[in-house]
């Protein structure tokens, strides 16, 4: 396999894991459209004029179009995998050779959840906008595609509608359970949501969490505290909800897992997003109990009430937590049987399972055809 991808700014180096599983690796700098909070919006602002959504536009980069045609010149290949809508951005558009999109989640429908959680009108009036350019090029994507590796059904009835016809397969997202092992159970009443920080929902999610869900829960349990642990929270947003008492954000960390093993509990109050959640695997995987939206369970088939506790409204989902804090054999118990879930249904021989499955669609797409290559 060679992979062509973009790295963090200021990366330079390939990780060893890559070297060891791929033939070839090129790394390509990420275009530099995204760093700090005020050169993003000036940067929407500009992508504005682009027929494209803003993801596409600030990954559109013409280095790493030409390392697809480089590799398309030396080598032969049986097929192309996008890593979702935004990078297909830089697939050669005559392309002869079958192209499998992997889909983290539908971009449509974050943006039709943010325009139904935004009240301010010049972000609806942005919204929309990007709602419309999106949903133009989601389709076109899908449609292109070969075959689409959805993470969920959810997602890829989601994908039925906005493209009717396309071929996908369901290829969950998972994780290494053995490098998410339990840990003594804590006594505390430390609450931690898991997430990169610089995408707007899990912004969203620690906003609605700070304001809405954690003074009721203060009411329940004074001393309780509140842990975003995850990269690059922007400058204001982590100075102005670290003066609330109770707040701490962590920003990047060498290593997730024993910042979850100090919690007594995992929350995931999203409102805005599509896929499925890593970090209720990580942290069921550590037989951590875990209080999520519906929004942010969607997609992993966890029992309400057995293996995870669903809670849409503030005061219900508050008067959750302060429950498990308060009974820890519950808690226990509900975490246990969230990592055997996770065990059958999200870890590697499952994902290995799908894969197959995969490879075996896009192989008798392949035999179908008897050129190869791009059209010149």
């Amino acid at each position: 396999m060679t992979m062509v991808y973009f790295g963090e700014p200021g990366t330079s180096e390939v990780p060893r894991e890559l070297q060891e599983t791929c033939r070839n690796v090129d790394l390509v700098p990420q275009p530099d459209r995204s760093a700090g909070s005020s050169s993003t919006n000036w940067n929407r602002f500009i992508a504005l004029s682009s027929t494209l959504p803003y993801g596409a536009w600030r990954l559109r980069s013409l280095k790493f179009q030409a390392k697809i045609w480089e590799w398309l010149a030396k080598e032969r290949f049986d097929a192309v995998i996008s890593d979702d809508i935004y990078v297909a951005a830089n697939i050669p558009p005559l392309l002869r050779i079958p192209v499998i999109l992997n889909k983290h989640g539908i971009g449509t429908v974050v943006l039709e959840r943010f325009l139904k959680n935004e009240r301010n009108p010049l972000k609806r009036m942005y919204g929309f906008v990007e709602l419309l350019k999106t949903r133009r090029w989601e389709t076109s994507v899908c449609r292109h595609a070969e075959l689409i590796m959805a993470c969920s059904q959810e997602d890829s009835s989601e994908i039925n509608l906005l493209s009717p016809g396309a071929r996908v397969t369901i290829v969950p997202n998972v994780i290494d359970v053995d490098q998410y092992q339990p840990t003594p159970a804590v006594n505390n009443h430390t609450v931690v949501f898991v997430a990169y920080m610089g995408w707007y929902p899990n912004q969203d999610a620690v906003e609605y969490f700070v304001s809405s869900i954690l003074p009721i829960l203060r009411n329940l349990i004074p001393d309780v505290k509140f842990v975003a642990a995850g990269r690059n929270p922007p400058d204001d947003f982590r100075r102005r909800l670290s003066r609330v008492p109770g707040v701490e954000f962590t920003g990047t960390v060498p290593d997730i897992r024993p910042i979850v093993a100090n919690a007594a509990v995992s929350v995931v109050p999203l409102r805005i997003g599509t896929g499925t959640r890593l970090k209720i695997l990580e942290a069921a995987a550590m037989e951590k109990p875990v209080v999520s939206t519906r929004v942010g369970a969607e997609g992993l088939n966890f029992a309400d009430g057995t293996e995870i506790v669903l809670a849409d409204n503030p005061e219900v989902f508050a008067r959750e937590i302060a429950a498990l804090l308060d009974s820890p054999v519950r808690a226990h118990a509900i975490g246990v049987a969230a990592r055997r879930h996770v065990q059958e249904q999200y870890s590697m021989p499952a994902l290995r399972i799908a894969v197959r499955q995969a490879v075996a669609v896009i192989t008798r797409r392949i035999s179908e055809n008897s050129q190869f290559g791009v059209e010149q």
